[in-house]
């Protein structure tokens, strides 16, 4: 397999963390997006991006714990994702 095939998955997790880092950031900072943004979401963006780069890092690096941390870190996006939801619906 290409050494780059094997690298995109952690090039996209960086560049997933590095904007939800920037994006949760700059609403911290004080930006207004026009919006309504729920309180606590721009801190949970912020802190998950983060730890977005772990697993990005252990992918990198071919590290046998990147599966388990790309687990876990998309499991709490979708407990997250589904509260929203189960708040949100209607």
């Amino acid at each position: 397999m290409s050494t780059f095939l094997t690298k995109l998955p952690s090039i996209l997790a960086f560049l997933v963390g590095a904007l939800s880092i920037v994006a949760g950031g700059m609403v911290l900072r004080g930006w207004k997006p026009g919006y309504s943004v729920l309180s606590w979401l721009p801190v949970y963006n912020f802190v998950l991006g983060l730890l977005t780069l772990i697993p990005a890092y252990l992918l990198w690096v071919d590290n046998r714990y990147a599966l388990a941390a790309s687990i876990v870190t998309f499991g709490v996006h979708t407990i997250v994702l589904l509260l929203l939801l189960t708040a949100f619906r209607g």
